[in-house]
């Protein structure tokens, strides 16, 4: 009795720390009033006294029979309502729009789901009210992950998240933890459910070597009916990352645990349909005949019309929001990245991810290959790099350059420590021996000091020596909530609208100051005598108020056509040479930037350089589940006409043959053409 009672004590402290914290985190984002989580709290906090008195009235000693019987039906009760109401509490906070109709076989699919996890936990647990806490408190854990992913980036997690955890640790402090009302209100009623669990469920399996042989039985049968149902549910589902334009209404449609549920199935990438190493080795071959008579030499390069100088910049979040609709400001937000024409290339450049994920369109620029072709929401960069891995730097390094990778922030984020290496860079400069002094803009480095952390070491070079530099930025990182505007920093720029979006006005100040420092940076190279490259390029949009982007997009983001949806993954790019060279416009998606550099440097690159040159003429644009034609058609990979499946056949072949089949890489196919 006295172990019972210090156990009920136990739990009743952790659930008081947990109602407090929802209070204090629903406080935090000011709602300090709130009826309803105020309420929630109440009503929890009077069942930590209500409940054990109740369950020692129910449960009492005097009938053993009627109390046995009693027993086991109220748990019987309790274990088959928690898949079900945990499946509605977590529906309804995946998704806070107005609800979706979803078909009743995702319903169906998604307690399946929840039955199947709750009977293995059973099995391991052997006790059904600890394998009740730990699937309650592993859903309520999981849909405040989800909660805030979606508020810091403005996407859904998903499982592939996981593998950049450490980098999402790493940057947390630039955002607040809060709650909203309704996400309080719903890990409440969670906590409810684990209330009653914990004072009313008293089934048990068996114990002893027959209980243990049972349990294990069945748990390895429901582990093997799991498997069996999630592989069959990818199948007729036919998962892709074409329902990606919108992923928070996916879960809503389809439910979130079977979403969830189907991404496992994707983390094993299968062989494309004909493919083969000899048919990339064939055509290769095929491409670098190409090569040879473009350069009307025998396979040879001389570098002679290179720049000596090539400087790419991904600018963290920049994005040219006047150039999908309007941003409510008095005055231009990027004039001189507008005003740049001469000796210029520059456009739209389509990325894969939006609010964060910069590693993403990294990725892409630096090895040629896309997002497309790898598992729904993967990280590259944590999954699958190797050594080495080929792309810009690889490609430049072999034609003479020294590489160099600057970054202001702690080198393993995203992997990128490990992932430079395997790419040639010969040096990164990170946080921990940055050899040059910084100014800094809010908490980050300013984008004017790595500029000119840049000039310092273009200056300090050996003569005739060639320089790859790839710096990516800081300045512009989320969140813009105004208790992060520290080291004197005052948003200049005001809007028109009624409402006020404090996160809005100093993201387009910082954008602003991007477009100021950029400028400084092309002023400085303008009469060198080096001949310079400079390329800058957006990874993502930022993630700020969800009614300042009605504004800018024109409507709820959720009512958008598919085609509208894509305007979320656009970012500005920038290709500037000081001499002289064809100037242009044109959009194209991440992936084929680097090979663009390398084109207009005047460098062949290599064959996968060159089929990627190629696919760009037909295809300039492929996004998360999409793609535009070179007539600005909008396609969905389901739609897509027969005619660009084999334009896409040969890429699909090759990116294959890099990332997932290296024991049979064809190395000339990623090498620098010599």
């Amino acid at each position: 009795m006295k172990r019972v009672a210090l156990r009920d004590i136990c739990f009743s402290v952790i659930a008081l720390a947990a109602f407090g914290m929802v209070y204090y985190l629903t406080a935090a984002g000011g709602n300090y009033g709130s009826r309803k989580v105020i309420g929630g709290c109440v009503i929890g906090v009077l069942l930590l006294i209500i409940l054990p008195w109740l369950r020692s009235v129910l449960y009492s000693e005097r009938k053993p029979g009627r109390t046995v019987l009693l027993r086991r039906g109220i748990g019987g009760v309790i274990w088959a309502a928690t898949p079900p109401l945990l499946f509605i509490i977590t529906q309804a906070g995946v998704y806070s729009q107005k609800a979706v109709h979803m078909k009743l076989r995702y319903v169906v699919y998604g307690l399946i789901m929840g039955y199947l996890v709750l009977g293995i936990l059973t099995c391991l647990c052997k006790r059904a009210d600890a394998a009740g806490i730990i699937f309650i408190l592993a859903a309520l854990l999981l849909l405040l992950i989800d909660y805030y992913v979606t508020e810091f980036r403005g996407t859904p997690f998903s499982l592939m998240d996981l593998t950049g955890a450490g980098t999402a640790l790493n940057v947390m402090g630039s955002y607040r933890l809060t709650l909203s009302v309704r996400m309080a209100v719903l890990v409440n009623f969670g906590l409810w459910l684990a209330e009653c669990t914990w004072y009313f469920q008293t089934l048990h399996l068996m114990s002893g070597k027959r209980g243990i042989l049972v349990r294990v039985g069945a748990g390895a049968g429901l582990c093997l009916l799991m498997f069996l149902f999630i592989q069959k549910c990818a199948y007729t589902q036919k998962y892709t990352t074409g329902m990606q334009f919108n992923q928070a209404r996916n879960y809503a449609k389809h439910g979130y645990w079977f979403i969830m549920a189907v991404e496992t199935s994707y983390l094993k990438v299968e062989e494309p349909e004909g493919y083969s190493p000899e048919k990339v080795l064939e055509k290769t071959r095929t491409l670098l005949e190409e090569m040879d008579h473009a350069s009307g030499t025998d396979r040879t390069v001389d570098g002679s019309g290179a720049p000596e100088n090539i400087i790419v910049i991904m600018n963290e979040s920049l994005a040219d929001l006047e150039g999908i609709g309007d941003t409510g400001t008095r005055e231009e937000i990027l004039p001189f990245l507008h005003s740049l024409s001469e000796n210029t290339v520059k456009g739209k450049c389509y990325v894969h991810v939006y609010g964060g994920g910069t590693a993403d369109s990294e990725y892409e620029m630096l090895t040629g290959s896309s997002k497309e072709f790898l598992p729904l929401d993967v990280v590259a960069y944590t999954t699958y790099t190797h050594d080495p891995e080929y792309g810009l730097a690889s490609t430049l390094k072999q034609y003479g350059y020294r590489t160099a990778a600057l970054h202001p922030m702690t080198a393993s984020n995203w992997n990128r420590e490990k992932t430079y290496k395997k790419m040639q860079f010969d040096r990164f400069y990170s946080s921990s021996d940055w050899p040059w002094e910084t100014q800094r803009i809010r908490d980050y480095v300013s984008d004017r000091s790595l500029y000119e952390s840049v000039c310092d070491l273009c200056s300090e070079k050996e003569p005739g020596e060639k320089l790859f530099a790839f710096c990516v930025t800081m300045q512009n990182h989320g969140g813009y909530a105004q208790d992060t505007w520290s080291n004197g920093f005052e948003p200049e720029i005001q809007l028109s609208f009624n409402k006020e979006y404090p996160k809005a006005k100093a993201y387009l100040t910082l954008a602003r100051e991007s477009d100021r420092a950029f400028e400084w940076l092309i002023r400085q190279f303008e009469d060198s005598s080096e001949r310079t490259m400079i390329v800058m390029f957006g990874d993502h949009l930022p993630k700020l108020e969800t009614g300042y982007y009605r504004k800018v997009f024109g409507g709820v983001i959720s009512k958008l056509t598919a085609e509208e949806t894509m305007e979320r993954y656009q970012t500005p790019y920038v290709i500037w040479t000081n001499y002289e060279r064809e100037s242009g416009q044109m959009d194209i998606s991440a992936n084929y930037l680097g090979s663009l550099i390398l084109k207009e440097a005047g460098l062949p690159g290599s064959a996968y350089n060159r089929l990627g040159l190629e696919i760009m003429q037909t295809l300039p644009v492929i996004g998360p589940g999409y793609v535009y034609d070179a007539q600005g058609n909008f396609y969905s990979m389901e739609e897509l006409p027969e005619e660009y499946h084999s334009v896409l056949e040969d890429y699909r072949y090759f990116q294959y043959n890099l990332v997932f089949d290296r024991k049979h890489l064809i190395p000339e196919a990623f090498e620098a053409y010599k």
